[in-house]
């Protein structure tokens, strides 16, 4: 039986099976980042000191951060066209020619990092205090040697992805957070913040050492050599627009732990702590691996040229996404507060601390729709390797977050100025998903459908809304509000919900929960193999 027979017989799609796979191994990292998150409050509470620990991190975490978008946006559909039109020794030395880069890169980046310390932290957090911005230079210093690590192993984790192994390059970040807790865990007396740095730089090389395996084991042997060959001098140009975006996504992250600076101590800290969990609830659990799954095909279908497939692709990736985040937006926003606010009170953390931790998340989550949608629609260009539409939207995204910061710090007067910080943040991804539609139209027209077949889904997310809006309320007037009782408030809340959503939706919505497993078109009949080389060989984007 062909592949292409069992894909006919077979419920699940190898694109679904592609995005299961993918969510499976950032459901670890997950787990890993919540637990190393855990870990730390625990630990070190919320006070001055980690707010000098994460601004420490700010720089070399967002390297870390923002790179994998440009490794997904750019390496991915790059190395996934290597793979269709090169034999495995070129996609090897061109692979390796990107590591070199990158290496340097990372290298040269750490390098400054290192000498420009004392100044950037004062910079990045204006509003602490002199102590503290020693202790945050000292922190930084060590923490900007993880960056050439962490760069590298994006790459090795996207040519994994290319070849449509998913499930542990998903789960590669996992290897972060477990060194650092095993550390942690480990270590003999009190846990200071310079322990923690030291644990982020042993996690950031045996991430990397971990990547190189993964790689391997898929066929990848590193070449020491930088060949700047055609494909790898286009790439390098085509990296500059998602790197620069990159960089204005962390620049606008700096901006707002500026603010955070001016706020009560420890401020810094439960942002941080916010902006992470609602990141890898989001992002990294469900967001990246469905968009990264859509990709390879969708490269695909763009090189030969297919727009009929595309738009299908899209159609069924946009569906998808929404039906995705508008039920974790709702599902975040209602279990999120009593379970966040009594898991974090078992540390450190005050339970005034903890609550506030809580409600920053649930504000955060209203800009899950927003933040899931936009990166299927901006797929389309990724997989025609077109980077400046990316670079415009993070543009008018950070422009509009800045100015929407700068409003509500002038006039807030409410409690809670915290919470300036994630309105911002939710109202900039409305103008970047309104930019992305525009680009998605330009790019494959009209036609598309996104919202073919929406109302009976969204009728089905109200119902396990009002479910769990009731589940919480009765919990609440039974139970305490010890963290105990808090945490487990929050787990029969999402329990009920997503029961709920599962029964509304096989019920409400014809074809139940398989209305949303995308169909991958198959290739157009215009593929073929070349009869001498055995390779695909697939019209490139100049014809």
């Amino acid at each position: 039986m062909t592949e292409v027979e069992m894909g006919k017989k077979s419920p699940a799609t190898r694109l679904l099976r592609d995005s299961r796979a993918g969510s499976a191994g950032a459901m670890a990292a997950l787990v890993t980042g919540l637990a190393l998150d855990l870990t730390l409050a625990i630990l070190l509470g919320a006070g001055r000191n980690t707010d000098a620990l994460f601004v420490a991190l700010r720089i070399p975490i967002g390297v870390a951060v923002f790179f994998p978008p440009t490794a997904i946006q750019v390496l991915v559909p790059a190395i996934t066209k290597w793979f269709e039109v090169d034999d495995r020794e070129t996609v090897n030395s061109k692979t390796s020619s990107v590591l070199v880069a990158t290496m340097a890169f990372g290298s040269v980046l750490a390098v400054l990092g290192v000498a420009l310390s004392p100044g950037l932290v004062r910079v990045m957090a204006p509003g602490l205090g002199p102590e503290t911005h020693d202790l945050a230079a000292s922190l930084s210093r060590i923490a900007f040697l993880m960056i050439p690590p962490a760069a590298m192993s994006q790459v090795l984790r996207a040519y994994r992805h290319a070849a449509r192994r998913h499930g542990l390059a998903s789960a590669l970040q996992a290897v972060l957070g477990l060194t650092i807790v095993t550390v942690l865990l480990v270590a003999p007396g009190e846990v200071e913040v310079g322990l923690v740095v030291w644990a982020y730089l042993l996690g950031s090389g045996l991430q990397l050492l971990v990547a190189l395996f993964l790689a391997r084991s898929q066929g990848f042997r590193f070449r020491w050599q930088f060949r700047a060959d055609s494909d790898v001098r286009a790439l390098g140009g085509r990296s500059l627009r998602p790197l620069a975006a990159s960089g204005i996504q962390l620049g606008t992250r700096i901006a707002e732990q500026m603010v955070a600076s001016f706020l009560a101590p420890g401020s810094i800290t439960i942002l941080t702590y916010a902006n992470r969990l609602i990141s890898a609830i989001g992002g990294t659990l469900f967001f990246k691996p469905i968009v990264t799954a859509f990709l390879v095909p969708m490269s695909k279908l763009q090189a030969l040229r297919d727009e009929k497939g595309v738009r299908a692709l899209l159609r069924d990736g946009f569906r998808l996404l929404l039906f995705v985040s508008t039920s974790l937006a709702l599902l975040v926003a209602i279990a999120a507060p009593p379970f966040v606010s009594g898991l974090f009170a078992l540390g450190d953390l005050s339970a005034d601390q903890a609550a506030i931790l809580g409600i920053v998340v649930a504000v955060y989550s209203a800009s899950l729709p927003t933040a899931g949608t936009q990166r299927i629609l901006l797929a389309v260009t990724f997989a025609r390797l077109d980077t400046s539409p990316y670079l415009r939207n993070t543009v008018y995204g950070a422009l509009a977050n800045l100015a929407f910061l700068a409003v509500f710090a002038a006039l807030w007067e409410w409690p809670l100025k915290i919470l300036i910080v994630p309105i911002a943040y939710g109202l900039a991804q409305i103008v970047n998903t309104w930019h992305a539609f525009h680009v998605a139209k330009r790019q494959v027209g009209t036609g598309v459908g996104y919202m073919d077949g929406m109302k009976r889904p969204f009728v089905a997310i109200a119902i396990s809304g009002l479910t769990m809006i009731l589940t919480l309320g009765f919990a609440q007037r039974v139970w305490s509000l010890s963290p105990l009782a808090l945490i487990a408030t929050g787990l029969a809340t999402a329990g009920f919900g997503m029961a709920t959503l599962y029964w509304s939706t096989q019920t409400f919505v014809p074809g139940g929960l398989r209305s949303f497993m995308p169909k991958e078109p198959a290739d157009p009949p215009d593929r073929h193999r070349d009869a001498h080389s055995g390779m695909h060989t697939i019209p490139g984007p100049g014809g």
